[in-house]
């Protein structure tokens, strides 16, 4: 559930960084004028032309020992090994219930030297060498079993990151009846093996009353609103625990604040910084835009919606936001950095920033607008981008902060 946000501005990106600390406290805001890096592509993983080294779904990708690359494969149910280069290693999964074979691709990474892979159909976490030779497989029971409180329902969910204790963290899977809810207070989690529940790390609530209920003379369907200002929510790569956007939408063109705030898999609060940012408007023209996609989208849903409800369900007060999220996207790196990627729409290229284990504005990228930032590890980035044919590539870029030494 992407829907926290966070706004940056291009060039040379001036936020206002405030400085805080645990429990929420925020001194004074301080003008902050963020570098602007390049970056320096190491390798493209992945053809258009070649079958054989191309790629279809890639559902994650992860650093290992020596930098090297896991991509998963969830159509094939395959994980590939790839170095830093770009130079396939190994390949290793195929579908199947036996050992080292999947039913359904989940989270993959490392606990100590081993590497492991979840299987959402099978319930089950397979171990591997970082050379991808299979050591053992066990199960592991999800947080509960699929049943409706309500509303609301619960879906089996394994954990998304291990532990080097044997525990693990997740979201809570959940699904709900459009137009019943209002609120949704979903948790994160810490659960042992047996799927007993260790600790709460926080309650992600999502406000979903911003829907529309719609209906043409058949059932009725939920529309919800093209861009939110949910939180954003995103467990750390480091094992760390989780961190947070808190970003709603500007009201003005004044100075506003979004706030990130870390929290230890125990459900500690670990660290809250605010920034400062200039909110962007929505451009000029974006609104059409966002009509049209929703009607090319309805327009081959099971149940079509006619242009002028469209028209007429988007054109409501506040169904479109006057400013854009200042955050679009978070991701994490397993050295315990973040990226946030500002505000996204129609430009070739959007900005990212760093953010260090402090809190600390450390500088911008600018990638590719299909670029999103699947691993990162200080600053060597895997990003998965898309073709104009959607034809996926992994691009490992290398961040280069001082181009007259192109020192990392």
């Amino acid at each position: 559930m992407e829907s926290d946000r966070v706004s940056v501005l291009c060039g040379a990106i001036g936020i206002l960084a405030t400085i805080g600390c645990a429990g929420g406290e925020t001194g004074e805001y301080t003008d902050v004028e963020l570098p602007e890096w390049r970056i320096e592509e190491v390798a493209r993983i992945g053809s258009l032309d070649d079958p054989d080294i191309g790629l279809t779904r890639v559902s994650r990708v992860l650093f290992g020992p020596n930098d090297r690359v896991y991509i998963s494969q969830s159509s094939e149910r395959e994980i590939r090994i790839y170095e830093k280069s770009g130079t396939e290693v190994r390949r290793f999964g195929r579908n199947g219930e036996g050992p080292g074979e999947f039913r359904s691709l989940g989270a993959i990474g490392f606990t100590h030297d081993t590497l492991y892979v979840a299987d959402m159909g099978l319930r089950r976490f397979s171990m591997f060498t970082p050379d991808g030779e299979y050591i053992e497989s066990f199960q592991w029971q999800s947080t509960a079993d699929q049943a409706m409180v309500g509303s609301v329902f619960t879906i089996p969910t394994p954990p998304q990151i291990v532990l080097d204790d044997g525990t693990g963290l997740l979201q809570q899977g959940f699904g709900y009846r459009p137009g019943d809810v209002d609120v949704l207070a979903v948790p994160w989690l810490r659960i042992d093996r047996e799927g007993t529940m260790q600790d709460t790390i926080a309650i992600q609530e999502t406000d979903v009353s911003r829907g529309r209920m719609v209906s043409e003379g058949g059932p009725e369907i939920a529309m919800f609103p093209p861009i939110g200002d949910a939180p954003l929510y995103q467990l750390m790569a480091d094992r760390s625990g989780l961190v947070m956007v808190e970003r709603p939408f500007a009201t003005d063109g004044g100075r506003h604040t979004f706030r990130m705030r870390w929290v230890g898999p125990a459900g500690d609060t670990l660290r809250v910084r605010d920034y400062d940012y200039a909110p962007v408007p929505l451009p000029q023209g974006e609104a059409e835009r966002l009509i049209e996609q929703a009607v090319e989208r309805y327009a081959d849903s099971p149940i079509p919606i006619p242009r002028a409800t469209i028209e007429r369900t988007y054109g409501e007060p506040g169904f479109i936001p006057d400013f854009l999220p200042t955050v679009s996207r978070i991701r994490t790196g397993d050295d315990g950095s973040v990226w946030i990627q500002r505000e996204t729409v129609g430009q070739e290229t959007v900005a990212w920033n760093m953010i260090d284990t402090e809190g600390e504005l450390l500088g911008t990228i600018r990638l590719p607008a299909t670029a999103n930032i699947m691993a990162a590890r200080g600053f060597l980035i895997a990003a998965l981008e898309m073709d104009e044919f959607d034809v996926p590539y992994v691009v490992i870029y290398r961040v280069v902060r001082d181009p007259e030494t192109n020192a990392e």
